[in-house]
């Protein structure tokens, strides 16, 4: 499978070293406006190295292309894919409206290729489990969630792009994109009336704080909060799920589900991890969405887990 990398900065550079150590993909060309950043893991790789997407799509012909540029970028740089055939993974936001992103699904069916929007959450191991558990009810009905997400404000993005509202849509693209998107992925797409969000400044960051509550239908209550701080405080993810059977906690990297018959049970494990419907595995969510996309592409199946649909209704739950 030959795969083109395009930018290079944090998320670009994670998805590069997954690429890489996989033995049935080949990386043939890495671009990013800074040739610094290509040189060198050109050389590890043997990729030709270019800072320029038209010039790479007219001389390369990857399978597909990952595109990890600035948030701003993502969607005329995956229209641009498209037509010359070529699949995309882009990472998130597919695209900073709806608009756009309705271009996007369109130019995938006209084009006949596989589109999908790296929504990680759908690929996480421990998320997987929350999910695989409610569907089954295993534990009794899911009462409530609450999802977090919170770090330090972006000081280091090329340009400033990060704290550029019309360029990343700040914290509610950048960080509360995740736990909504898997909202809508665990319990569907509510309706309007039941879903509310606050967005908010604090020490002059806009849009600094967003808090969403969401009360579906079905009983269950959804909370979530996504935060920049001006303090170093490091990035943290995670949530508390009730169940009528027991409560589940994932902090810190450690998922635990404590009954409500006594102990407690760690459920990440080699058993679960083969069963899930995705087939993920130990490995980070990046490494699971990879092999996913790569998987629809050889089996000439459009990915269902990230649908358009649903990737829609996020986009509309954010602006």
């Amino acid at each position: 499978m030959r795969v083109a990398v395009v930018g290079l900065g944090a998320m670009g550079s994670t998805h590069y070293n997954l690429l890489r150590k996989m033995d049935d993909v080949r990386i043939i060309a890495l671009v990013d406006i800074d040739p610094v950043r290509t040189e060198k893991k050109a050389a590890e790789c043997g990729a030709n190295q270019y800072q320029d997407l038209n010039k790479m799509l007219a001389k390369e012909e990857p399978d597909f292309v990952f595109i990890c540029t600035p948030s701003y970028l993502h969607s005329e740089q995956a229209l641009m894919i498209m037509k010359h055939g070529i699949h995309v993974l882009t990472e998130k936001p597919a695209a900073l409206n709806k608009d756009d992103l309705q271009s996007l699904l369109q130019s995938a069916k006209d084009n006949n290729v596989m589109f999908m929007t790296a929504q990680v959450l759908r690929f996480w191991p421990e998320y997987v489990w929350l999910k695989t558990v409610t569907k089954s009810n295993i534990y009794g009905k899911l009462l409530h969630l609450n999802m977090w997400r919170i770090g330090q404000k972006p000081i280091s993005s090329w340009q400033d792009w990060m704290l550029d509202k019309e360029k990343s849509g700040l914290v509610p693209f950048d960080l509360h994109i995740h736990d909504i998107d898997f909202m809508v992925y665990l319990l569907g797409i509510p309706e309007e009336d039941d879903f509310y969000q606050d967005c908010f400044e604090i020490n002059s960051a806009p849009g600094q704080i967003v808090e969403t509550t969401c009360q579906y239908k079905n009983g269950a209550r959804v909370l979530a909060k996504a935060a920049w701080y001006n303090s170093q405080v490091p990035f943290q993810m995670g949530y508390e799920a009730i169940f009528e059977e027991g409560y589940a906690e994932y902090r810190q990297g450690s998922l635990v589900f404590y009954p409500n018959n006594g102990g407690k049970i760690t459920p990440i494990d080699e058993s679960f991890l083969a069963g899930s419907e995705i087939n993920v595995t130990n490995a980070s969510g990046y490494h699971n969405e990879i092999r996913y996309f790569i998987d629809c592409i050889r089996n000439n199946q459009p990915p269902s887990i990230v649908n358009g649909e649903e990737l829609l209704a996020v986009l509309s739950m954010l602006t």
